[in-house]
């Protein structure tokens, strides 16, 4: 009796699998992905019991994305691993698996889910574009991003790359930007868990022109024009060329003629050096320091629906003959500075003035 005893002890005392459990003991409960948890690892022999003679190392292994955890533990002891840190990058259901790093044994854990976070986004790269724009990657930046993430731009989901839990990338292409506005982008991650994430605004932008010119007739030196239209209180408020020879159809108004207006001004953007190649035509402010603004008093004009390019420029105003562009200027936005004043050669024609004070 006591020999058998003996048979069955030395039987037993053999390395048969591997038990994986959630640190403490037990199944492995719902996890969520980018958190790491806790995990604790036996020996044990065909009757279950700790091989406590084992103090090697196992390879720890997954069905699903181990971002960290996977591979070689540290030493057991005593046939026991307490503590084992895992994480998963995204969601899903899963299992764990140990084997012995200098044998065939292994084990498994139990099947338990991993939920994918609520993304959340901080910041756009780039904030806008202008309309009429190639296409161009736009970074996002936020929190618990997954593999599995992809960006909405407008509600559709774009081509997304990965880059970390904190940043993805997504392929914006140019039918994207041909309209003004503002449109929303978002981060969607899929079940278990997961959902879509705050909004941030992706602003498409009108194409602008910043212009810069001087008036003879109210230029008094020094790189300033007079304002006494404005004090007289003689400036429409609405554009006023809308007769021959201009036949301006626009309605742009204001409701009060901001601070520093010299007169209006009349816009018009061409392909080319001719009358018959103008595309668009918009009117606007002249300021005291030779800035055209637009109705606000204070920044570049938009030209809503024009694609971005180079244009011939031409300023008219009322009481002075027309002024254009030697070359076709760009317009985008943000916009170069098609400036008149600095050079008469800027002048189709080369015909310009070079103003005095008062002159």
């Amino acid at each position: 009796m006591l020999a058998t005893v003996t048979a069955l002890t030395g039987a037993r005392a053999q390395l048969h699998h591997f038990s994986v459990e959630s640190q403490g003991g037990g199944p492995i409960g719902n996890r969520t992905a980018g958190i790491p948890f806790f995990i604790q690892v036996l020996a044990q022999d065909t009757l279950n019991a700790t091989e406590t003679s084992f103090t090697g190392t196992v390879e720890i292994s997954s069905n699903g994305p181990i971002s960290t955890g996977g591979g070689t533990t540290a030493a057991f002891s005593g046939g026991f691993l307490s503590s084992h840190s895992v994480n998963f990058s995204s969601g899903g259901s899963f299992i764990l698996t140990a084997t012995n790093s200098a044998g065939a044994e292994s084990g498994v854990s139990n099947t338990f889910t991993v939920s994918n976070p609520l993304p959340q986004i901080s910041s756009l790269t780039p904030p806008n574009r202008t309309a009429g724009d190639t296409g161009f990657t736009l970074t996002v930046a936020g929190t618990n991003f997954a593999p599995v993430s992809s960006v909405l731009f407008n509600g559709s989901t774009r081509t997304t790359v990965f880059l970390s839990d904190s940043q993805l990338t997504a392929s914006i292409a140019s039918a994207d930007i041909d309209t003004t506005g503002s449109f929303p982008v978002e981060v969607s991650s899929p079940a278990p868990g997961g959902g879509t994430s705050n909004q941030f605004v992706f602003t498409v932008l009108n194409p602008v022109l910043r212009a810069k010119i001087y008036l003879q007739g109210p230029y008094g030196g020094g790189g300033t024009m007079s304002t006494q239209l404005r004090t007289d209180g003689v400036i429409p408020l609405s554009q006023p060329f809308t007769g021959a020879p201009w036949n301006y159809t626009g309605t742009e108004s204001v409701a009060t003629v901001p601070a520093g207006v010299v007169d209006w001004v009349l816009l018009s953007l061409r392909t080319g050096t001719t009358g018959a190649t103008q595309v668009s035509r918009r009117s606007a402010f002249l300021k005291s320091d030779g800035a055209i603004a637009d109705l606000d008093g204070s920044g570049p004009v938009a030209f809503p629906g024009v694609g971005l390019g180079n244009y011939y420029v031409v300023v008219r105003h009322r009481n002075h003959i027309p002024a254009m562009t030697a070359t076709a200027r760009p317009l985008n936005a943000p916009a170069d500075l098609c400036d008149f004043t600095s050079d008469p050669g800027s002048y189709f024609g080369g015909a310009a003035k070079s103003l005095g004070g008062g002159e």
